[in-house]
């Protein structure tokens, strides 16, 4: 099952893990989904924030040059 689904990753632990739910989150975020991103990892809301953030000061950088 792992080579049909690279990305399905569980590490055996038995607390929960910080960063579970972070793909999760972000697919529902960019399906618009922010209610459900909330709920599988409020993290996730972070990841696409720094994304976004990293993607804006990158072409700011090139249009700066």
């Amino acid at each position: 099952m792992l080579f049909a689904d690279p990305f399905h990753y569980q590490c055996g632990i038995d607390f929960v893990c910080p960063g579970c739910g972070v793909k999760t989150g972000v697919f529902n975020l960019l399906r618009g989904n922010v209610e459900g991103a909330v709920r599988c990892n409020p993290f996730s809301v972070a990841v696409i924030l720094a994304a976004v953030f990293s993607v804006v000061d990158t072409f700011v950088g090139l249009i700066r040059k």
